[in-house]
């Protein structure tokens, strides 16, 4: 198959790469019992390997007007990129997290494709499978496709039918004039609306990027119960979870000293603009609103309550920053993206 460019979302993400902002997701799955190796190769090549994505590098030529492209990698070898290693003693969940962290600092070879899996053992009376991806491979809704057709090739489960490839799109009417300038407009009001805001007070969360990283989670949150604490004001359960992170914030916040009643700390959060027909497919579809939280409210019944009316209106028509708009329009001189961290990082005061 001949090398396929990125779509202008994934391109972004894949330029977006630097030492200190690396683009790429670390996920862990624990388990009660050990795993064996063997059957966890297996479950990744016919789970993992029916999508195309992860049996294919990322080529790029340099030049500043070519976009990267998929390229079937020759003499694709699974083994080059599941590894097993032990977990030292004491076998604990502090060395999980040590280890871990570890990983997530290192960078992804662009010699391959952008993946790789560890299966760490003696993780208490089990082990851990931590699996590592580029960005530019999908967003957190394509990789839940992912995930449901890799458990499903373990033994017990039902085989998902293999993966297809996105669909060719049909013929469409190029934009014109006025349809490319309404959607510059609308990416340009959005950056501007970013860049404007007041600039947020110092705080323990302000500072330079390190290339050194640290890994920590909570324990597991019934789905049931974050519904059911939406359910009284039709909250969705990212509200609860929005609001439960605003106010453990906030607790970390008044450990240090701090005074939260005139605190403001500012959070990107993710909107999901995948259209029905490519649920299924990887890719990037999203957009971003940035968040006020409520820290200093006293209440979890008051921070609920202001996340969801703060977020339902974000979610109004021309108030998330448009990601497929803004990478489209940079699609002409993607090598721009590789400025991004440092670009970003200068304007965190004012908008991050």
């Amino acid at each position: 198959m001949p090398p396929q460019p990125l779509e202008p979302v994934d391109a972004a993400w894949f330029h977006l790469d630097g030492p200190a902002n690396q683009a790429i997701v670390t996920a862990v799955s624990l388990t009660a019992w050990p795993l064996q190796f063997a059957k966890v190769l297996r479950a990744l090549e016919h789970g993992l390997l029916s999508f195309e994505r992860f049996r294919q590098r990322v080529v790029d030529s340099g030049s500043a007007l070519s976009s990267p492209a998929w390229e079937d990698m020759p003499g694709f070898n699974l083994d080059r990129h599941v590894h097993r290693a032990a977990l030292p003693a004491p076998h604990d969940e502090e060395a999980l997290l040590a280890m871990i962290g570890d990983l997530a600092g290192q960078p992804l070879d662009h010699a391959l494709p952008l993946w790789q899996a560890y299966v760490v053992e003696n993780v208490g009376s089990g082990d851990a499978l931590v699996f590592r991806y580029h960005h530019c491979i999908g967003d957190g809704a394509a990789m839940m496709t992912v995930a449901a057709r890799l458990f499903s090739a373990l033994p017990g489960h039902s085989a998902l039918p293999p993966a297809a490839s996105a669909p060719a799109a049909p013929p469409t009417e190029a934009p014109g004039l006025l349809d490319t300038a309404r959607t510059a407009l609308s990416a340009a009001t959005s950056l501007v609306g970013l860049l404007i805001k007041p600039a947020d007070p110092p705080s323990p969360f302000k500072g330079r990027f390190a290339t050194s990283q640290r890994v920590a989670w909570s324990g597991p949150v019934a789905i049931r119960d974050a519904k059911a604490i939406g359910a009284a004001s039709g909250a969705k359960v990212n509200d609860v979870l929005t609001a439960c992170v605003a106010g453990a914030l906030r607790r970390y916040l008044q450990g240090r000293g701090i005074d939260v009643r005139r605190k403001t700390l500012r959070a990107m959060v993710p909107l999901s603009l995948r259209p029905p027909e490519r649920v299924g497919q990887l890719g990037n579809m999203f957009g971003l609103v940035i968040l006020e939280l409520p820290v200093a409210a006293a209440s979890p019944a008051r921070r609920l309550a202001l996340t969801q009316s703060r977020m339902d209106a974000l979610k109004r028509p021309r108030r998330h920053l448009p990601c497929k708009p803004c990478s489209t329009c940079s699609a002409a001189a993607p090598r721009c993206w590789k400025t991004c961290p440092a670009w970003c990082s200068a304007a965190r005061p004012a908008w991050c």
